[in-house]
């Protein structure tokens, strides 16, 4: 029993955690805001379901969780938005900030990958329109 409230209270933390580094995001141009909220929505489904049923509930959040929980979906609009964001905030920050060159590199291949994969997940739902949630 014990155990089962010491994983409760660290998905808790994790939540909060992870929530304010995603609100933080939705402000600073280099840092991402959407796996954060992502992640904290998982760490309050296994800990605090009032919080989790708030998210999915909510009218911005909500739609985007339920498509990735469900389908892996991350909407065009998305994609094109962090497609462009993305190197214009890299641009700016290697403008502003002396980074040796390693690091430059490994940070764009970073970049690179992420971009990748969000560019491989799928945009809309592969679900029929006939498909319900009653199966």
């Amino acid at each position: 029993m014990v155990q089962k409230k010491v994983k409760k209270v660290l998905f808790f933390s994790a939540g909060i955690i992870s929530f304010a580094l995603g609100i933080i995001g939705a402000f600073l141009p280099i840092m991402p805001t959407v796996p954060f909220i992502l992640l904290s929505a998982f760490c309050f489904s296994k800990s605090s379901h009032k919080i989790h049923d708030w998210m999915i509930g909510h009218p911005k959040m909500g739609p985007h969780i339920i498509s990735w929980r469900d389908e892996g979906i991350i909407p065009l609009k998305v994609k094109h938005f962090v497609t462009v964001v993305v190197p214009i905030s890299f641009a700016f920050t290697f403008s502003l900030v002396q980074i040796h060159i390693a690091i430059e590199i490994t940070l764009v291949v970073i970049a690179t990958g992420v971009l990748l994969f969000i560019w491989s997940r799928p945009h809309q739902s592969t679900k029929s329109p006939s498909d319900n949630d009653l199966d």
